[in-house]
This record gives C-alpha cells, structure tokens and sequence, in this order.
C-alpha cells in the first residue's frame, strides 16, 4: 500500500511481482513476543484481494496466527534480484470450497484427504502493506 494513496494499490503489480516464486518465508508472533519464520509453499493463484496459504489445523503457524494475526511474508527471486515483503492481519479459516479453487495434485504429500482433509485450514492475511526491492532504483519501493 502506498501512504500517499492509504487503501489502494496495484494488485496486478502485487501478482506479478510473486509469480513464480514458488516459496515464502512467512513470519509469526510467537506467544512470548518473539518472531518466528519458516517457508512455507507459495501456493499459484494465492492472491485474490487477500492472501492465501494452506496449513494444518493444529499446526504452530495456525496456532501463532491464532493468538496474534500480525505476520509478514517474503518472497524472494534471487535470479531476478526482486525482493517482496507483505504485511497483514492473518486467521486462520476452513474453507474446503476455496481451498479446492487453489488446489493442486502436488499438496496430496501433505493432505491426502485433498482439499476437503479434515486436517487442512487455510491462512486469509489482509494485506496492508507491501514493499519490494527495485533493482533499477536500487531502494525499497511501496505498492
């Protein structure tokens, strides 16, 4: 988002921008405070106004993102110099419907039961800022 224009920015800039890059280091606010970061796979056609990612009911990013929604995720593209930092509120939702919309074969390694598994939730993170490295500039840039 950019602090010119509060609310609006280039969304089509923000897809472009993440295609392709196939994972996202996503950061969470542990319960004592601390951040804590780990990849997670950047799912195709993640971004529809708000971001998406899959994860395990119980597992520690949901439980993270549970007791505090303000989380960052980085994407990086090393051979294009490009450098993506998204902040936002994040919850943690079961939407099997949705996750369908998103699913591919590849994620049966982690759900076998498909989009419909018991056990899959889906992170929703509000985005309310993102800033990437433009290599032409040579500093951060605001979308």
């Amino acid at each position: 988002m950019s602090d010119q224009n509060p609310g609006r920015y280039d969304a089509q800039r923000f897809r472009d921008l993440i295609k392709e890059i196939p994972f996202a280091m996503f950061t969470t606010v542990m319960a004592d405070g601390g951040l804590r970061s780990r990849p997670m796979v950047a799912t195709a056609n993640a971004f529809d106004g708000c971001l998406w990612f899959f994860t395990r009911t119980g597992s520690a990013v949901a439980q993270e993102v549970a007791g505090n929604g303000h989380v960052n995720v980085t994407y990086v593209s090393a051979p294009e110099d490009r450098f993506v930092s998204v902040s936002g509120g994040a919850t943690v939702v079961c939407d099997a419907e949705h996750a369908g919309q998103m699913w591919s074969p590849a994620y049966n390694q982690w759900f076998a039961g498909g989009a419909s598994d018991p056990d899959l939730s889906l992170i929703k993170i509000a985005v309310t800022r993102v800033e990437f490295w433009d290599r032409k500039a040579g500093r951060m840039q605001q979308l």
